[in-house]
């Protein structure tokens, strides 16, 4: 059982450390950060990043100097 929901979307969270990071970067905000290689945008740096490794590692490998 998670015992810590939001109150604004219901989504709930193991830690009240999650919640409150998911408060204050995610619920209800728009997304900020634009991948540099395609469309897609993410609420939160990390995820961006973790995108990037994921979805365009090959580009990444290429030289760019992007910070992965």
């Amino acid at each position: 059982m998670q015992p810590y929901a939001c109150h604004q979307c219901g989504r709930t969270y193991k830690w009240r450390s999650s919640l409150n990071s998911h408060i204050h970067n995610e619920c209800g905000k728009e997304p900020r950060f634009q991948c540099p290689y395609c469309p897609h945008r993410c609420k939160v740096k990390s995820n961006l990043n973790k995108h990037i490794r994921n979805f365009h590692r090959d580009i990444c490998m290429m030289g760019s100097s992007l910070p992965i």
